[in-house]
């Protein structure tokens, strides 16, 4: 089953939500599947980081998973408390006729 390239796609989406939208509409893959998926392949990179920043040490493979997780939860709960952005104030033109 082929991607059908005949629908728009938003050009203002992030890659992912871009991506899900297209497994979505093709019933491949739902949007929370998709979610566990990257943030699982996030979580691998982020302790494959911390493996290589400590030197590659042997047997640390669960702990550096935990503290990936750690991070990626932390990461999480402070944009659900950080204050949403105002959109930056438009410059006013002068009117044509003042």
């Amino acid at each position: 089953m082929g991607v059908n390239r005949n629908h728009s796609v938003n050009p203002h989406k992030t890659q992912l939500e871009r991506i899900v939208e297209i497994l979505e509409r093709e019933g491949c893959i739902s949007r929370n599947q998709c979610l566990r998926m990257y943030i699982s392949r996030l979580a691998a990179r982020i302790a494959y980081r911390l493996w290589v920043d400590e030197g590659y040490p042997v047997g640390q493979k669960e702990r550096h998973w935990r503290m990936a997780k750690h991070i990626i939860a932390r990461e999480e709960e402070a944009e659900r408390q950080a204050p949403l952005a105002e959109k930056p104030a438009e410059e006013k033109k002068p009117h044509k006729y003042a």
